[in-house]
């Protein structure tokens, strides 16, 4: 009942400011200071070695497709390295799960996510909570998938793109969902149509 917390809005975590990295240290030397304040700083080696990380992730995508580009069936399997211990990696794998599949209807789905203790720095969530790294990896399969079948990577994304209504691969009704609006205004603005597809 003695302590008093003065803090200024910080706004969001987003994530690397999520974990309390200096804080305990903070708190276990003011108990010696008899009141007095107390200070940590850290030097750039130092901020590396007792600070978080974004978690190294391997990911791999196996995707059954019709030869008129419309999926069918997706198999994810994600790793993330989730470091010395886990703290936030759970959460950081459960929100990648959700979004493994990217925005596209895909009638059978199979998502696979796992944290895996390792004897690295301590990975935790950054912006976005593990959906970057899956986004990334779901697009670009997207690309292959449409190198593969001589397809405008474009048309493949507006073909199997989530509308309003649709089922999302986790069982959710899609509601306000402007994935596709999003697509054929960027590809507009890019004048996507007069470039060649390679």
């Amino acid at each position: 009942e003695k302590t008093r917390i003065i803090c200024t809005q910080i706004g969001g975590a987003f994530g690397s400011k999520y974990e309390a990295k200096a804080e305990p240290l903070a708190i276990a030397l003011a108990m010696f200071t008899k009141g007095r304040p107390v200070k940590l700083e850290f030097s750039r080696q130092e901020e590396f070695q007792a600070s978080v990380a974004r978690s190294p992730v391997e990911i791999t995508i196996k995707t059954g497709v019709k030869k008129d580009g419309t999926l069918v069936a997706q198999e994810v399997k994600v790793y993330w390295d989730a470091g010395a211990y886990v703290t936030t990696s759970p959460r950081v794998n459960y929100n990648a799960g959700f979004a493994a599949c990217g925005p596209y209807k895909i009638p059978h789905a199979w998502v696979d996510g796992y944290c895996v203790m390792t004897n690295k720095s301590l990975g935790t969530a950054y912006r976005g909570f593990g959906v970057p790294e899956v986004a990334c990896a779901h697009e670009y399969q997207m690309d292959l998938i449409a190198g593969k079948l001589n397809m405008d990577p474009l048309e493949l994304r507006l073909k199997n793109v989530l509308c309003d209504g649709d089922l999302s691969a986790t069982g959710e009704t899609m509601q306000s969902v402007a994935v596709k609006e999003c697509l054929e205004e960027a590809a507009k603005n890019l004048a996507w149509h007069s470039k060649p597809l390679r």
